[in-house]
């Protein structure tokens, strides 16, 4: 009875080992394919642009008043109390941008708790 328990045992914990390489493997792989389709998408993204966007002139890069005062407005509404905006800085394209920056950057600004004193 005690040599077919360590039996059992010594499968259980073979099979568990030939999974955990199994899972190892196919991550692997799955990260050298994610690596290779994106060297291949930049590669074909350089291959269609092939000369570079030209830069916003600084008017451009500039907030206006009426954007100034409208983010203003909604901090004010949000905070409701005495505030200072220090600096605005502009996000990067969604061109540039992987879809996995932009819901991580999602999560990190929802988790922030706005605290209403008064």
């Amino acid at each position: 009875m005690f040599v077919e328990a360590l039996v059992i045992m010594a499968i259980g914990v073979g099979v568990v080992f030939v999974v955990l390489g199994l899972l190892t493997l196919t991550i692997g792989g799955l990260r050298r394919c994610d690596a290779a389709l994106e060297a291949w998408g930049k590669g074909k993204a350089k291959s269609v642009d092939a000369e570079p966007a030209p830069a916003l002139p600084a008017t451009e890069t500039a907030l206006d008043d009426v954007t100034l005062v409208a983010i203003t407005a909604a901090v004010a509404a949000v905070v409701q109390r005495r505030f200072a905006i220090r600096a605005i800085h502009r996000l990067p394209t969604a061109r540039g941008d992987s879809p996995w920056a932009a819901r991580g950057r999602a999560e990190v600004q929802g988790s922030h708790v706005v605290l209403r004193r008064g």
